[in-house]
């Protein structure tokens, strides 16, 4: 496990240890803590006590089940400060029932009768044990952020919410104006509505919205502007932007020119790092993997491109299927993915949207799906290159990753590129099983050796790529919003984008926690590879970054000649 995980671990154990150490210290005193859901309460006091019983009880569940599995939708910037708060949390909780001492109760009690306290913690805060349970849940959210961990925190903070409306009707008509008085004073949480006062409450809510507000909108008119400059901004000042006061940032840059290879690193605003290579996920270069092995079937006589994949799958008659090369080109009229059942789980969870997704549901779809027009529009889709993974698999007999990592191991000599094992020093990778169908789609993990590698290969016109690189069809893709940020999108070779105007060839990929680029030219013989540990929806992506260097190294090329 990863520092963060251990850490979060640790702290929800500090929390449940100094919990339920003070229920048995107080059992051993004849104090019956343990007061929700018991005795003979009004039915709706009755009710939200046990729901809320059930909702301390199940996020705790959905806690240890996102941070052992690291179900996180960002980085550890954002956890670290999560993890924070909820220490924060852990201590007020710890502070409040040491300060209540034999008077602290779970739930409502019945018969027993405590005294009020009002001291220490209490004077900032009426419900310091319930505000500390809050403030845990928010930071273990905020650390392990996803949808289902959202849920049941919102449901947990709200029946802890509606057991604080219930205790203050216990606690009036127990204290009467010891206690009226005391609510004059202190806030429900916080010492900001010590008046409670509603009109103040609600200008203090309102101001506090407003002020997360407008950093936000700063935040976004400041990347806005950035953007806005993005065609100005040279490859340097684009980088320094993209890592602008992040210390996870972790970029590496390769470039092929003259002749030459040679690759840099680049962290913390843009400043430069020691060269190592580090391993990424590659997302969608795993497709240019996949056309390669498709032509090399080709060559070998094991399919042809112009065919239907129901001369090589076990498919119903009546339909009519795509062709290999119609696969290839995003042209078969499959939409980027279809829903499964898996996937909404994924979803909530933070995780990789195919995991668990099986070929037999892949072929199942397939079957229902009927391709009846002459042609189809380019339409990028993963689903097209699941199905392919199935093509190869049945035409070599041989698991996808198997054949792939023996193709790209022992044939291209590609030693550090394989199927993701999740074995890398960067941490936050995508889970995968080795027999889903989305393999050959995006899960391919390398480094920046192998790829500069492997872009070399396309310079050279390998034999198993130079077919993939020749225009099959003209798809006119770029849209107005990437032809200002330079991404060009013309025509399709087998999986390879081309950029007539820049004379490009490039592919790009992206996950959850990662983006890349891989763009050559092979007129000039230069190229680029970007690895980026960065989101893909984070400031300037791996793929414009890749594109203004590129674009920059051929500018200079021929204005030397």
């Amino acid at each position: 496990m990863k520092p963060i995980q251990i850490t979060a671990i640790a702290v929800l154990m500090v929390f449940y240890i100094a919990y339920f150490t003070k229920m048995i210290l107080q059992r051993r005193k004849g104090v019956k803590t343990d007061q929700i859901g018991k005795g003979n309460k009004p039915r709706k006091l009755l009710v939200i006590e046990i729901l809320m019983k059930i909702a301390t009880y199940s996020i705790v569940a959905v806690e240890v089940i996102s941070i052992i599995w690291n179900f996180r939708m960002w980085k550890s910037s954002y956890s670290w400060i999560g993890i924070g708060v909820a220490a924060l949390g852990v201590l007020v909780f710890i502070v409040a029932i040491a300060t209540m001492g034999d008077s602290w109760r779970a739930g409502i009690p019945e018969k027993d009768k405590t005294e009020l306290v009002t001291a220490g913690i209490y004077r900032i805060s009426r419900n310091p044990t319930f505000l500390g349970f809050d403030l845990m849940y928010l930071g273990v959210l905020i650390a392990f952020f996803n949808y289902l961990h959202l849920i049941f925190a919102l449901y947990a903070a709200l029946m802890l919410h509606l057991q604080i409306l219930q205790e203050e009707k216990y606690l009036t008509e127990t204290f009467g104006e010891k206690y009226t008085e005391y609510k004059k004073h202190t806030g429900r949480y916080f010492i900001f509505d010590r008046t409670y006062s509603k009109k103040k409450t609600i200008i203090g809510l309102v101001s506090i919205v407003l002020c997360i507000a407008l950093a936000v909108g700063g935040f976004a008119i400041y990347g806005g502007q950035q953007m806005s400059k993005l065609p100005e901004l040279t490859f340097n000042e684009a980088l320094a932007y993209t890592t602008k006061n992040n210390p996870d940032a972790v970029i590496t840059v390769g470039i092929i020119k003259d002749g030459q290879i040679s690759y840099k690193m680049y962290g913390k605003n843009g400043e430069e790092l020691h060269t190592e290579p580090h391993t990424y996920e590659i997302g969608s270069l795993t497709k240019t993997f996949t056309a390669a092995l498709i032509n090399k079937a080709a060559t070998e006589g094991k399919l042809n491109l112009d065919s239907t994949i129901d001369n090589y799958l076990s498919l119903p008659d009546g339909n009519e299927y795509p062709t290999i090369k119609e696969l290839l080109t995003h042209t078969s009229g499959y939409e980027g993915y279809y829903f499964e059942s898996p996937m909404i789980f994924n979803f909530l969870v933070g995780r990789n949207d195919f995991y668990g997704i099986t070929k037999e549901s892949v072929l199942n779809k397939v079957s229902k799906l009927n391709m009846d027009k002459e042609s189809y529009g380019f339409h990028y889709s993963n689903f097209g290159y699941a199905v392919l993974g199935l093509v190869l698999e049945a035409v070599y007999d041989t698991a996808y990753p198997m054949l792939v990592n023996d193709f790209v191991q022992n044939e291209l000599g590609l030693k550090n590129t394989k199927i993701s094992e999740k074995d890398g020093d960067l941490g936050d990778y995508w889970d995968w099983k080795y027999d889903d169908a989305y393999l050959s789609a995006g899960a391919i993990t390398s480094n920046i050796t192998d790829m500069l590698a492997y872009a070399q290969m396309q310079l050279e016109n390998n034999p198993y790529f130079a077919e993939c690189h020749k225009s099959t069809k003209q798809i006119n893709a770029t849209s107005a919003s990437y032809a200002s940020m330079g991404i060009r999108m013309d025509e399709i070779g087998l999986s390879w984008i081309i950029d007539n105007e820049n004379g490009i060839v490039w592919h790009n990929g992206a996950t959850g926690d990662y983006n890349s680029y891989l763009g050559f030219n092979i007129e000039t013989g230069t190229a680029v590879v970007v690895l980026s540990n960065l989101s893909p929806n984070y400031r300037i992506p791996a793929t414009i970054l890749g594109v203004k260097l590129l674009v920059e190294l051929d500018y200079l090329w021929q204005k030397v000649l």
